[in-house]
């Protein structure tokens, strides 16, 4: 038991560390067009998307989502 506590608070200390400096997003020309273009939330909350668009993206592997983050949370 110990040591399976000593290796999860390693991975814990470990995904911190990920979420406290996530990877800077990488979006390409490829992906602007669609992003300037949308209409709607498609991936989160399916709303219409306005002043609140926001350029999503995966902390972990920094690839650009086209969706709304404003009303995820963990």
């Amino acid at each position: 038991m110990e040591h399976l506590r000593s290796r999860l608070q390693t991975s814990l200390g470990e995904i911190l560390e990920v979420f406290h400096h996530p990877a800077n997003m990488r979006m390409s020309a490829a992906d602007y067009k669609p992003f300037v273009n949308a209409a709607d939330c498609r991936d989160i909350c399916c709303d219409q998307l306005g002043d609140d668009r926001v350029r999503d993206h995966c902390h972990v592997a920094g690839k650009y989502h086209n969706a709304r983050n404003l009303k995820l949370s963990i």
